[in-house]
């Protein structure tokens, strides 16, 4: 799937996003933590074959390298901003992935009339916070042990 990025002013915030296929339903990809919107271009071409498909970015950090932390509900509000400037009404079908998860989630707990459904792929659960999320570098670590050469 090669549909082009487009910058979507949200209310003085730019997302970048890819909308394709038709359908009565909109399947909205939210990617994993520090991961693009190409994450999902497998999957999103075959289901734009049957439904319309929206993949985006979340807010970047600004060239200065600073971005405001900001809660799930807040990127689940970034969320219905862009749908609602691309005009695409309900019922939409969350799909998220790690982090992601969490963000459809709160989505669809704050706005329970505008989601037909949830696909949770290895989704982070809620109560991690920037706390747990300092941890992960000592997480991997633990997980990937140093490889020695067999002798």
């Amino acid at each position: 799937m090669r549909d082009e990025r487009q910058r979507i002013d949200i209310g003085g915030v730019q997302l970048e996003a890819v909308v394709a296929g038709n359908g009565p339903v909109t399947v909205v990809f939210e990617n994993g933590l520090a991961t693009a919107l190409e994450e999902w271009e497998a999957v999103a071409a075959g289901v734009s074959e049957r439904a319309r498909t929206v993949r985006y970015d979340r807010r970047r950090a600004a060239p200065s390298g600073t971005l405001a932390p900001r809660t799930a509900l807040e990127l689940a509000g970034d969320l219905r901003a862009l749908l609602r400037v691309l005009e695409i009404r309900p019922p939409y079908v969350l799909v998220g992935h790690s982090w992601g998860g969490v963000i459809v989630r709160t989505f669809a707990h704050a706005y329970p009339g505008e989601v037909a459904g949830l696909v949770l792929v290895d989704a982070t659960h809620e109560s991690i916070d920037s706390r747990g999320f300092a941890l992960l570098p000592l997480m991997y670590a633990l997980m990937h042990p140093p490889m020695y050469p067999l002798m």
